[in-house]
Parts: structure tokens; sequence; C-alpha cells
């Protein structure tokens, strides 16, 4: 700020200018400014990536709880295993009974129920190793290969994907699974070789077969799938069929079990026998 000096005949005063500050001192307010608002950027961009990171060490943590983990499930997921397991039920109560109907006309009742009963383990067993054999290795060298067509090439001997990225892929994969589904029953029906006794009601079987099964392998950890059982009857794991008895005949449906070695989901079909011999 500066002095004026005003005058009058036979008088003078002196009043202080209000024109701003000098250039220099201007410049470095200006200078402060611009720099008070770069200081609020650089935070603003901090605070973003410190959010950022914390999700992501979240979803790691996240992911490191989840994977290969069956007592933390999705109650959103519409295919979790408790769900697959009323699917299961409900082959066996409709698609099952409806192929089964089908049949009678050229096969004894023995007979469809082991046909009926190889075409779900089979069924199981192709989406089993589908969804298993070199799985994270192909993946990893569609990465780290990607001008080599799929199938290739050598494998590499193992994945290097770290585990909470395995997880994330798995549960995409689980995500993706129904639009996958009819590919995957093309490639499989291919491998039944069923032709000879095909008919509707035993194509939506297969159809069925193949989708529910494919919802089984994706779990993580996978679910499991066994028609084996003791000659003794546990009535643990199986529900009699038209026969009751201490012994096993055959197996008519198999039981469900949440992963290897897992709690039961939902119990086998078995025909009861009274006398002691190995069933088929």
């Amino acid at each position: 700020m500066g002095n004026i000096i005003h005058g009058f005949p036979g008088f003078q005063y002196i009043t202080n200018s209000d024109s701003g500050p000098p250039p220099t001192k201007k410049r470095k307010l200006e200078d402060g400014s611009s720099s008070i608002g770069g200081s609020m950027y650089e935070k603003d961009l901090e605070i973003h990536h410190l959010n950022s990171e914390i999700k992501r060490l979240s979803a790691i943590a996240s992911s490191k709880l989840r994977n290969n983990n069956p007592n933390i499930a999705d109650l959103s997921d519409a295919n979790r295993p408790t769900k697959i397991a009323e699917k299961l039920s409900e082959l066996y109560d409709n698609q099952w009974t409806d192929a089964f109907g089908d049949l009678e006309k050229g096969m004894n009742e023995r007979d469809i129920i082991h046909f009926l009963r190889d075409i779900l383990m089979k069924s199981y067993a192709e989406c089993k190793a589908i969804s298993s054999d070199n799985y994270f290795e192909k993946i990893q060298r569609c990465i780290e290969c990607p001008l080599q067509f799929a199938g290739s090439g050598q494998l590499k001997t193992g994945s290097v994907l770290p585990d909470y990225l395995k997880h994330q892929i798995k549960e995409f994969r689980k995500f993706r699974a129904m639009h996958v589904v009819k590919d995957i029953e093309k490639a499989i029906k291919g491998k039944l070789n069923t032709h000879s006794k095909m008919n509707a009601g035993v194509d939506r079987f297969i159809s069925s077969c193949v989708e529910i099964t494919w919802l089984m392998v994706v779990q993580d950890p996978p679910l499991v799938l066994s028609a084996t059982s003791s000659s003794k009857f546990d009535s643990k794991i199986f529900r009699e069929y038209t026969k009751r008895g201490p012994n096993i005949d055959y197996v008519v449906w198999p039981a469900l079990f949440l992963h290897e070695g897992g709690p039961l989901l939902v119990k086998g079909v078995a025909q009861g026998c009274v006398q002691h011999h190995r069933y088929r």
C-alpha cells in the first residue's frame, strides 16, 4: 500500500491507497494459492490410491478366506451347493421318472436303472475332467503365450498364478457356468453311446444330468457324486428303493457330498436285500 498526499489551499493531508499489493508480493500470493491447490490435488490422489489399495487387499483377504473353503456359502448364489442338491433330487423325481417310463417298452427294470445311473455318473466324470485337467496351466499359457492356438505347444509343469487370482478365476467360471453348459452338453453327448436308446425322455434326462454335474464340479471345492458303497446298507447315506434289507443289491441313484470326505448333502437310493452279495 502507498501514501498519497492530497492538498487544498492552506491544508494538506495524507491518505493510504488500497490499490493492491506490488507485483512481487502479488506473485507470491498467486504462487501460494497454486501450491495449496496442487497440494490438495496430490492429497486427493493419495487418498484415492489408498482406498484402491484397501479394496485390493480386502479382496485378496476375502479370496484367501473363501478359497477352497466349503464352510462359507454365498446365500445370493442360486447355484450354491444346497441348491444343487435340490436340483439333483428333482432330477431323480422328475426327468429320471420320465426317462424310465420311456425305456420300459424295451428294457427290464434293473437294466433301465443301471443305464440311467451310468449316464449321470459318466456326465459327472466328463465334467470333472473338463473342469480340472491342467485348467490353470491352460489359462497361464493363454496369458504368457497368446499367439499359440488353444491346445498346442507344451504345457508348463505347474501354474504360478497366485491363490487369490485362482479363486477369482474359479468364481468367474462358476458365474458363467450356465452360459457354457450347452457346449459342454454337446461334447459329452457324443461320448455316452446312448443313440440306440435315445428318445425325448432320455434326451431331457441327459441335458439335466450335464447341467447339474457341471454346476457340481465348478464349485470351490467341487461337490462329490458317489455311487459306491459297502455291501452293507448304510441308511445314513442311502434310502431304500423298493426293498429293504441289511445289504445292498445295487445302487439306484448316487449320493452327493459337499466335498471329498465332506458331509452328505443328499442321500442316494439303493435297493436293499437280505442275502449278502456283491452289488452291481
